[in-house]
């Protein structure tokens, strides 16, 4: 992250950041938590107005008729 900082000059909040597990075991995410010294985020939850769920998605769901 201080890479990124320095690249861009611009810092991340992790007051304000939270990571969410994704096809990620659980235990890992709550590793990464505390290094970041971040929130781990519950699903579902919403980005971009679109709700995200904890799943598979099927690509039947992805068929126009």
């Amino acid at each position: 992250m201080n890479c990124f900082e320095l690249a861009f000059g611009l810092k991340v909040n992790f007051l304000k950041s939270r990571i969410s597990e994704i096809g990620v075991d659980h235990t890992e995410i709550l590793h990464f938590a505390a290094i970041l010294n971040s929130d781990v985020m519950k699903t579902p939850f919403k980005y971009l107005g679109m709700p995200v769920i904890r799943g598979e998605c099927f690509g039947t769901m992805w068929l126009v008729e």
